[in-house]
């Protein structure tokens, strides 16, 4: 059982990680999606609207990648919260 609680541990630790490096990233592409959407603004204001077009486009590309993101961050701490409560049943199953 000890070998088990220990795997637990270490998988809660990689999804742990996992979940903050996506966070990491959920956080820079928020970031640069809203620079990008400033500088688009900017640029219809002074009639450049090819360049905002473009930056429209990644923009939506960003969009995108912020909802993998996100749904990926769900994912992660569902299945960190189940692990945990495994561990957790484990830990008391095997008390005296």
């Amino acid at each position: 059982m000890a070998q088990s609680e220990s795997a637990l541990r270490e998988v809660i630790g990689e999804y742990e990680d996992e979940r903050s490096l996506t966070a990491s990233r959920l956080d820079s592409l928020i970031l640069r999606r809203n620079r990008f959407e400033l500088a688009r603004e900017l640029l219809v204001e002074h009639g450049q609207t090819v360049e905002a077009s473009e930056l429209q486009t990644q923009m939506s590309e960003l969009d995108r990648q912020i909802a993998a993101s996100q749904a990926l961050l769900s994912k992660l701490t569902s299945l960190i919260a189940g692990y945990r409560s495994t561990l957790q049943r484990a830990e008391q199953s095997s008390r005296p």
